[in-house]
């Protein structure tokens, strides 16, 4: 035996600890055929060298061709896409978000990625799936509805969106009329007109500033007459600013003006 430790050390951790194995072969597993109709979609999609169509036009015959398609495929993963497409998602992806949609579609609405989410509203929005922009228009106020109530991130999209949806398909306005932003708007003007009620200041109070009355203990003990005393305020405010160079909506929220719009950015 050598006298050197570090060399006994290591004779005996070849003897005793270390021993050769054979790398065992992995079984192979071949890749999931993906349905036909499916295939179908992929033979679509830009192919190297070929890149001649925009994303947008790919998506949208994808979109056609799969607007009935239902899936019942099994995927837990969470998917992150900006700006998803069909051909943005891997095929595990793809059956995933159809298994989903047809779900929603059936009304079992079940929280998912964000990226399959906002995929479903894009067809909304090109009418994939709807016979027409009323009926498309309905399915997005169930969508807001029902999956904003599991998922808030997705409503300030929405509510931009919808209002888009509207004016491009030339819809009635009064469509409009319970979200959010619409509802600021018009609880601004409720304020400025002198012939609105106690009862309408008071809710477009509470529309402007939610959190301010909503978690006041006495408001709520007291609500007709802090009601009252709001209106009254309202209306001497609104009053003082009608004598000055910026009236009461301008002051506080700002200049109205005309600006272009480009419907569905982002």
């Amino acid at each position: 035996m050598s006298f050197d430790r570090r060399k006994n050390a290591a004779q005996w951790f070849f003897d005793n600890v270390y021993k050769d194995e054979a790398i065992r072969p992995r079984a192979y597993q071949p890749p999931e055929k993906l349905p036909s109709l499916l295939r179908t979609a992929r033979s679509l999609e830009n192919k190297p060298g070929l890149y001649w169509q925009s994303r947008e036009s790919v998506f949208l015959k994808q979109a056609k061709l799969l607007a009935g398609y239902e899936d019942e495929y099994s995927f837990s993963g969470n998917v992150v896409r900006y700006y998803p497409t069909y051909e943005s998602l891997s095929d595990q992806e793809l059956r995933g978000y159809f298994s989903w949609r047809t779900k929603l579609r059936r009304g079992d609405i079940q929280k998912t990625s964000l990226s399959f989410v906002f995929l479903h509203i894009y067809e909304l929005i090109n009418q994939i799936g709807v016979a027409s922009p009323e009926e498309g228009y309905g399915r997005l106020q169930t969508l807001r509805r029902d999956y904003g109530a599991l998922d808030d991130s997705v409503l300030p999209y929405l509510d931009r969106w919808m209002v888009h949806y509207v004016v491009y398909y030339g819809l009635d306005p009064h469509l409009l009329e319970d979200l959010p932003r619409v509802r600021f708007d018009r609880s601004i003007a409720i304020l400025e007109s002198p012939d609105s009620t106690t009862e309408e200041i008071a809710s477009a109070v509470a529309t402007l500033s939610p959190k301010w009355l909503g978690r006041s203990r006495f408001y709520a003990a007291n609500k007709a007459d802090m009601d009252e005393v709001i209106s009254r305020v309202m209306r001497r405010t609104v009053r003082h600013y009608d004598g000055c160079k910026r009236g009461f909506g301008e002051q506080f929220f700002g200049t109205i003006g005309t600006f272009d719009v480009r419907l569905f950015d982002t």
